[in-house]
């Protein structure tokens, strides 16, 4: 797990950046990074080995045919891993159209979509002190540049290189980076949920809603303030701030 490092300039200060050619996971090592005290670092590799998704699930991250990255993140106020995953899903989609020319979406949670199947999928993962605060974040990013045969995922997975000449790995990480920087040193983000509730792939639409316990169907009305989703069920309005949905497709 050799692995080389160099900084460049994001929010006006410098963020050193760990590259690997292959690891395990970018999120474990970011993580480590963040228990040896580093404040500000990111960490990109061609291929992970035990790439991860939400609830457990494995993400296929095969060498050189996408960015795998993760960034240590020390919010100046607690925010949500709901909040820091909504605002990475913007850097992200910015990052994508200034150096493509493509717009991608978002599928609240924490998947970017392209043609109405998968690109990119994040996961904001943290650490708590005794009293509740959040000391740390790490959020993971994962985008599939390179076509390839995704097999069983094939009818949901979809790459950057289907649609256009897939921009350089380590300059779309830049550009993610920069951006989501930017995005977390300003006061409020009205632009940001401006951003994510016009390039929302659920609104308006049904939905299966995820959760330990149960799934149910219901409308999705809208993204709320803090990145919730606003739902309704039997009548019934309701916010959901940490399970998982899917958009039903219409039946004939």
């Amino acid at each position: 797990m050799e692995y080389k490092n160099y900084k460049i300039f994001a929010d006006f200060s410098p963020i050193t950046v760990y590259e690997y050619e292959t690891t395990d996971s970018t999120n474990t090592r970011a993580r480590e990074l963040a228990k040896n005290g580093i404040k500000k670092a990111a960490v990109i590799a061609e291929g992970q080995t035990a790439g991860r998704g939400r609830l457990g699930r494995s993400f296929k991250s095969d060498t050189g045919l996408g960015l795998y990255m993760s960034l240590v993140v020390y919010p100046k106020n607690t925010r949500s891993a709901l909040t820091l995953t909504a605002l990475m899903g913007v850097a992200v989609c910015r990052a994508i159209k200034r150096e493509t020319g493509i717009q991608a979406k978002i599928k609240w949670i924490n998947d970017i979509i392209l043609g109405e199947k998968k690109l990119a999928g994040i996961l904001a993962e943290g650490e708590f002190d005794e009293a509740g605060n959040l000391k740390y974040s790490i959020i993971g990013v994962g985008i599939n540049l390179i076509p390839r045969d995704f097999s069983e995922l094939s009818e949901i997975a979809t790459s950057l290189g289907e649609y256009c000449t897939p921009p350089d790995a380590k300059k779309l990480a830049r550009a993610v980076i920069c951006e989501f920087y930017r995005i977390c040193r300003k006061k409020n983000y009205k632009k940001e949920l401006s951003y994510y509730r016009e390039n929302s792939t659920v609104i308006g639409n049904e939905v299966n809603v995820i959760k330990a316990n149960e799934t149910y169907r219901a409308h999705a009305v809208g993204i709320a303030d803090d990145f919730s989703l606003i739902a309704k069920r039997d009548g019934i309005t309701e916010l959901i701030s940490s399970c998982e949905v899917s958009i039903r497709k219409p039946t004939n």
